[in-house]
């Protein structure tokens, strides 16, 4: 089939959905001159930052009271927005939603945004095959209810915006249904501790929800216990008590040091914070490496080692007499709670999933960059969030829709047919080589970067020595990823985003000092002795991997 080609440009796009990637699609859509109109099911932005004392009214999962991002300020933010100078390095999840509001209220973004107002549908217009075009169908929705007058508009391209967060998971254990006499929770509808106090609680999970509530309860459970499956190791958010440790992500740790030196090291780093062995956390051994979790949480070592929470195994069996039976022997009694911390599944019920995948039943996406469905002739259709990442998830939304944006624009052309299929089941066979299923985990800079290339925004260090600006090379070569590299070149550049670059250390680091100390000299404040620092630690990795290549 040729690729259709259209008679006139595309202008009207509809945004389902509009918590991190229903704002960055709606900016990106107005810097490629099209006409944004957001749905968004609650009375408020954000999706799952919205919180509220009561119920959403679009439903979704909120955000618990004691939440703080795992990732700093630094790295969090949009690529042309920077958080400002007094935010703390890591935000508790309101003052991240203010600043949803601040990035929504600079760009001008609330007036695309029709609020308590569901999609029930996206569907083909009648004249799809020549024109591409959908029809979205929406109800509004009033307190815990939704209307029954529904609302049918067409429009030249569909952005989804729901991302995975979506549908609580929560594992099968044999007797949780139909002998387990306790309460069944998911961390979805987790809000504070105070409903668990005096009570006995498992917490189920081993990624940074799970250690999150788990300590949050701690304080106020008889006892709380945290079950593993897996296992995983624990980082604290600040390296040597001073750096983020997202800080740490940086383009020739990738490019240049090999995976598994760089799993060593942060393994190393991990054990350090909280011994893996004696806490009880420690992957199985039979877990490939590619497959072990980092929990990012800075009360678990206190937590554990005070007794208020214990690390046991798997959950095999509930009994009805309020046992759980773990895989390795252990009977706990008089349980009262379990709160599964376990994730969530993607919900595609608006649309086809035969859009999506050639194999609908299954777990499994055809999605070019993750963002465009392959089964259909028109670029039409695009997805955001349809993935996890080791990082921050903002900068990366961000570069999905900036791409498609572009492409709705008819200003960026994607590859042929053959080359996008290459590249789907190209990861699609690599997810199920790393995680044993379609996961659809990546390394952050490795899709990030990815997806920047095809739009012609990611920077290139040679590029910058070839212009004779040393520092920016190194810069993006050995300093952090930060979000602003990917205003440095290619459509949309953004002036300020070198500024940002190089004040991002300082800005973080010292956000904390409100009271003035003395500074040995020579102790950087951010710039040049932040790049001292890091050209000292890639001679060290230098070192380290040709130590490891001649083992």
């Amino acid at each position: 089939m040729e690729e259709w080609q259209p008679k006139q440009y595309v202008r009207r796009v509809a945004v389902v959905g509009c918590g991190v990637a229903g704002l960055t699609a709606i900016k990106a859509c107005l810097e490629e001159g099209l006409e944004p109109h957001c749905f968004e099911m609650n009375s408020d932005i954000g999706g799952v930052w919205y919180t509220s004392d009561s119920p959403k009214p679009g439903g979704g999962p909120q955000m618990y009271d004691s939440l703080i991002t795992n990732i700093s300020k630094a790295m969090m933010c949009f690529s042309d927005f920077p958080c400002p100078p007094h935010y703390p390095p890591f935000l508790p999840h309101k003052l991240f939603q203010q600043y949803l509001h601040s990035y929504a209220q600079h760009f001008e973004l609330q007036k695309h945004i029709t609020f308590n107002t569901k999609v029930l549908e996206v569907a083909k217009a009648e004249d799809y095959i020549t024109s591409g075009r959908w029809t979205v169908t929406t109800t509004k929705v009033q307190a815990d209810k939704q209307t029954e007058e529904k609302t049918t508009s067409e429009f030249d391209a569909v952005i989804l915006c729901q991302g995975f967060y979506r549908v609580p998971h929560s594992p099968h254990v044999p007797g949780m249904k139909e002998e387990f006499k306790g309460k069944i929770h998911h961390v979805d509808s987790y809000k504070n501790p105070q409903d668990f106090r005096d009570r006995t609680v498992i917490v189920v999970g081993s990624a940074s929800s799970a250690g999150d509530v788990a300590c949050d309860t701690a304080p106020v459970a008889k006892q709380v216990y945290l079950s593993v499956h897996h296992g995983a190791y624990t980082i604290s958010r600040l390296v040597n008590g001073r750096t983020p440790w997202d800080f740490l992500l940086r383009r020739v740790t990738l490019n240049y040091v090999p995976r598994s030196l760089a799993h060593r090291v942060m393994v190393a780093k991990a054990s350090k914070w909280l011994d893996p062995v004696s806490s009880g956390l420690k992957p199985k051994p039979s877990q490939p490496r590619s497959q072990n979790n980092f929990i990012v949480n800075d009360q678990l070592p206190f937590k554990i080692m005070t007794g208020q929470l214990k690390v046991v195994a798997h959950i095999e069996k509930l009994t009805g007499n309020a046992e759980a039976h773990l895989e390795d022997g252990t009977v706990l009694r008089e349980i009262d709670d379990i709160i599964f911390a376990t994730g969530y599944k993607h919900d595609f019920s608006v649309i086809d999933p035969s859009f999506l995948s050639s194999e609908p039943e299954s777990e499994k996406l055809e999605l070019y960059k993750m963002t465009f469905p392959l089964s259909l002739p028109h670029d039409t259709l695009t997805l955001l969030g349809c993935l996890r990442a080791n990082g921050p998830i903002p900068p990366l939304l961000e570069n999905q829709a900036r791409l498609a944006a572009r492409v709705i624009s008819r200003k960026h052309k994607l590859p042929e047919r053959s080359m996008r299929r290459h590249d789907v089941d190209l990861i699609n066979s690599q997810q199920l080589e790393r995680h044993g299923c379609l996961k659809y985990a990546f390394q952050y800079l490795d899709i990030a970067d990815n997806i920047a290339t095809e739009l012609g925004i990611k920077p290139n260090w040679w590029h910058f020595c070839l212009q004779g600006d040393v520092k920016m090379a190194l810069a993006v070569l050995l300093g952090p990823a930060h979000p602003f590299h990917y205003r440095l070149v290619g459509p949309h550049t953004w002036d300020g985003a070198r500024d940002a670059i190089f004040s991002a250390y300082r800005e973080t680091v010292f956000a904390t000092q409100h009271r003035k100390v003395a500074i040995e000299e020579g102790k950087e404040r951010g710039g040049s002795g932040e790049l001292r620092w890091l050209l000292w630690m890639v001679l060290s990795l230098l070192g380290l991997c040709l130590a490891w290549l001649c083992l």
